[in-house]
């Protein structure tokens, strides 16, 4: 398209007049704001967190809190006031795979199999802080809490003992080896006493002298009871030990220096995880979709209670007990309460529903629309942005890359499953009405009027027909050497991030007949705003770029900006709020907050941390929130300052310059040249359509 101009030619006039002509942006083109709101960092408050569903492993109750260690997504917070209503209220995760996870006071001890304990402080649970660790040395199967002590199952350490008085120095105290053989799998703490589970053998310690523990006594169990999956509960004077394929044995352990087997459950549990225990009611939860529940009054003849629980769609891998509610950690379904006050008459009470990796989210009044790359979308309901609530969760599809409401309907672009079209006038129960593929990979979707536009990565453009949304049809296609990540719409013009071929632009007056009358080449072009006559793209490593669209067939270079880092930026998604620009960039792992009301003097204002690197179109603001897509660790909501307007007519006053010759390098694109009227031309050969 574009005429091929030789890297000698562009020195030469690079060096002849870039001495000659103006900057492109001067203080005559560009008006200073003398009313830029600066931030500080801190100023970015969590409102709350809509977690991803990971895997809840292990659970922890004190009070009103709720800690679930979620392998894969770190350590979540639940407010569980309201056993009906449970809501997060914050995350931490630093790459660890939490499996368990113990409470105490201010502060939540999490196990990540061979990494040290981790010491999170949990007083101000929208800010988590790791505070201290703990270093054993060995693999760490359990931990558990006591006062200002701490009793870890250290693996092939053994029973270790620390003072986490000062939670940022853990102090050693008492270690207890077993052993070069056994493993020490859990152990549990009640007032003086301590039990320790290692492979074969349960051992009883009397620590009223943590300086010389005494062994108490110990039950040896049968060499078939060998496992690495044990679970231990105690209960008055009963020890309950959960073993893979053997069911929960029940120890009288009332005279430690002759413990002796009282009972077993082997009905239908024969890899019980974790147990439960209250009023001679024994709750059993083994990794399955159903909880077990059985008297045990009786212990020599346990008898299992008929629930009417329904089965989760998860398992159950978790429980504790507290009045009346069990709370449970199941596996893709998260935190659930049941009550047990009717212990033949199971009920849940409360759950709170996970969501899977955001892909991308939408927001409408009181509704927040999640497109999950796990295959599915979710509604949530954030109405009181400090308690969201899940209201819906559709079936699985192949992939959900983005999601947009309009016009009373709910478009899902579906990856290969096309475009999907969903009535939601009752946000509880969507009901899809339409759909329309051809084969290509559908990752963001806009609508306008009776169309859908439709950027499908590699695969172009498409152009849906949605006036009878029963009934969608593809009205117009165009691929080319591009990636269409993202698009957006100005006037009769469609503008298309469409990767290394920079900034495009369509004429759309007729969508069915659309055609390419520009394009902007600088950088290698992820994600398009519009705040006329200006374009703001993220532009991978090339950062923020600002392009005049006043003529769309010319589009022109403003300004580029990039913050000063040791690695470059890698800008993805970008959404514009007043004189504030939210940027995602995915090198840093950081949401920066960009101000933009003098052109001339941009900054980055303000900063948050995600949890992950991605390229989700998951950036939503919405009045004084800010809607976070972190990928697989879902969703955060910030509080942040509302942004002053931008007023681009006294900031912005493009200058009439003839010839601008600029060098300039890009890391993707390579070597361009600023030529005629600030256009951006490559160096390479006219690209050809398909």
């Amino acid at each position: 398209m574009f005429e091929v101009i030789s890297l000698y030619k562009i020195i030469l006039i690079g060096l002849t007049f870039s001495f000659l002509l103006p900057p492109l942006i001067s203080q005559e083109s560009v008006t200073i704001s003398s009313t830029r709101q600066r931030l500080e960092n801190d100023s970015i408050e969590v409102i709350s967190k809509i977690p991803n569903s990971g895997e809840a492993r292990s659970i922890a109750i004190q009070g009103d809190i709720a800690c679930v260690a979620h392998v894969w997504d770190g350590l979540w917070i639940y407010n569980i006031s309201n056993p009906q209503h449970p809501f997060p209220l914050g995350h931490y995760y630093d790459g660890d795979w939490p499996h368990a996870v113990e409470v105490s006071g201010n502060h939540a001890f999490t196990i990540s199999w061979d990494d040290p304990i981790k010491i999170i402080d949990i007083s101000n649970p929208r800010n988590l802080t790791k505070v201290g660790q703990i270093q054993t040395n060995s693999r760490i199967h359990d931990v558990t809490v006591h006062q200002d002590i701490v009793y870890i199952a250290a693996g092939t350490n053994g029973l270790v003992v620390a003072n986490i008085s000062d939670p940022s120095d853990p102090q050693e105290i008492y270690r207890h080896s077993f052993g070069t053989f056994p493993v020490t799998y859990r152990v549990y703490v009640v007032n003086h006493t301590v039990y320790v589970i290692t492979e074969l053998t349960l051992h009883i310690f009397d620590v009223s002298n943590l300086q010389q523990p005494v062994i108490l006594g110990s039950y040896k169990m049968a060499d078939s009871y060998r496992s690495n999956d044990l679970g231990l509960f105690v209960n008055d004077e009963l020890v309950f030990v959960a073993a893979e394929g053997h069911g929960v044995i029940m120890l009288n352990a009332s005279s430690p220096d002759n413990i002796t087997q009282v009972g077993q459950i082997t009905t239908d549990i024969q890899t019980p995880k974790e147990v439960g225990v209250k009023d001679q009611i024994c709750y059993v939860v083994t990794g399955s979709s159903q909880l077990k529940v059985f008297d045990i009054s009786n212990p020599n003849s346990s008898i299992q209670l008929n629930s009417t629980l329904p089965d989760s769609s998860g398992s159950y891998l978790d429980i504790k007990i507290k009045g009346s509610l069990a709370y449970t950690a199941v596996k893709i379904q998260g935190l659930v309460i049941i009550d047990i006050s009717n212990p033949s008459n199971l009920t849940i009470v409360g759950s709170y529903a996970d969501i899977g990796s955001t892909e991308g989210i939408f927001v409408e009044e009181n509704l927040c629309f999640v497109a999950e790359g796990g295959g599915k979308f979710d509604i949530i309901d954030i109405s009181n942005p400090f308690s969201p609530t899940k209201v819906f969760s559709s079936p699985e599809i192949r992939w959900g890359g983005a999601v947009l409401v309009a016009d009373g309907y709910l478009f899902l672009a579906a990856g290969t499953d096309g475009l999907e079209i969903y009535d939601f006038q009752d946000p509880s129960n969507p009901v899809i009405v339409g759909l329309v593929k051809d084969g290509g990979f559908f990752r963001r979707v806009i609508v306008r009027g009776s169309y859908a536009y439709i950027a499908a990565g590699a695969d172009g453009i498409r152009i849906i027909d949605i006036s009878a949304p029963a009934s969608p049809q593809i009205v117009w296609s165009w691929t080319d050497s591009g990636t269409a990540y993202d698009l957006a719409i100005e006037g009769d013009y469609l503008y298309v991030a469409d990767g290394q071929d920079g900034l495009e632009v369509y004429d759309i007056t007729n969508p069915e007949t659309t055609r390419e009358i520009g394009q902007f080449r600088g950088g290698s072009a992820r994600d398009v705003v519009i705040h006329y006559p200006l374009a703001f793209v993220a532009a991978a490593s090339s950062g923020l770029l600002v392009v005049d669209i006043q003529n769309p067939k010319q589009p022109t270079n403003v300004t580029q900006f990039q913050d000063k880092t040791t690695l470059p930026n890698f800008y993805v998604d970008i959404f514009l709020n007043g004189s504030y620009v939210y940027v995602m960039d995915s090198n840093y792992r950081l949401l920066k907050i960009i101000d933009i009301a003098n052109l001339i003097d941009i900054q980055t204002i303000a900063k948050y941390k995600i949890c992950c690197s991605h390229s989700s179109k998951a950036v939503v603001v919405r009045d004084a929130y800010t809607f976070v897509g972190e990928g697989s660790h879902g969703i955060t909501i910030l509080k942040t300052p509302s942004a002053p307007p931008l007023d681009i007519n006294s900031t912005y006053k493009p200058r009439k310059t003839s010839i601008i010759p600029v060098l300039y390098f890009d890391s993707i694109v390579g070597i361009v040249i600023l030529g005629f009227w600030g256009k951006k031309y490559r160096i390479t050969p006219s690209r050809k359509k398909k």
